[in-house]
């Protein structure tokens, strides 16, 4: 029996980007439909092809990325908690956010012609695509820590992006380690070294 009408878009995209990531382009509107407990009648009511689903699910959007809230609340925290254990918290968002659409990325670069082209990462005039929102939101929090004095002045875009592009790089090089069944870094220790190596680039001297 199908879940009622009231089901979220949310819902039905968490579903069928499970599905399309494990099965591919190849993975039908039917396997969608049972994952997602409702009827092909209902995603296509909704979606009205597959390919227009499959682009749907693998859009990024900037309000899917918990740690630009982390960042933004940690500036309003009084007193303040040491830099190091925020950068944690949210190198740890990051890679989980990272672990979810790298491979959907990857299966949207591998399959631009699945509704005859890719949609961009950004539609209609002045939208900011979500990774240029990602990179400048972390730089402005790592802007606002050095105007704090909690971090020492330099260009904040140069921590920011070893931060985020780090992370990125781990998330896409643990997907073909684990298609080629090689081991990757331990991700706990990983953080902490990476954020330890930007700490020792930015942080204040005590």
């Amino acid at each position: 029996m199908s879940r009622p009408s009231t089901i979220r878009d949310e819902d039905l995209l968490t579903a069928a980007r499970a599905v399309f990531i494990e099965r591919g382009i190849q993975a039908t509107a039917a396997e969608v439909a049972q994952r997602a407990g409702v009827s092909e009648g209902t995603l296509f009511k909704r979606f009205g092809t597959k390919s227009a689903l499959f682009h749907a699910c693998l859009h990024v959007s900037p309000e899917s990325a918990p740690w630009l809230l982390r960042l933004d609340a940690a500036l309003r925290e009084t007193p303040p908690r040491p830099v190091r254990e925020i950068l944690i918290e949210a190198a740890r968002d990051v890679l989980a956010f990272y672990r979810l659409i790298v491979p959907a990325i990857m299966m949207r670069w591998s399959n631009p012609d699945a509704a005859g082209a890719a949609e961009p990462l950004a539609t209609g005039p002045g939208c900011e695509p979500p990774p240029l929102v990602a990179s400048r939101r972390t730089t402005a929090w790592f802007a606002a820590e050095m105007a704090r004095g909690r971090l020492r002045a330099v260009p904040p875009e140069v921590p920011a992006r070893v931060f985020l592009g780090t992370l990125f790089n781990y998330a896409f090089l643990e997907v073909l380690q684990r298609e080629h069944g090689l081991p990757g870094p331990e991700p706990e220790a990983f953080i902490e070294h990476l954020v330890e190596l930007i700490l020792r680039g930015v942080e204040r001297p005590e």
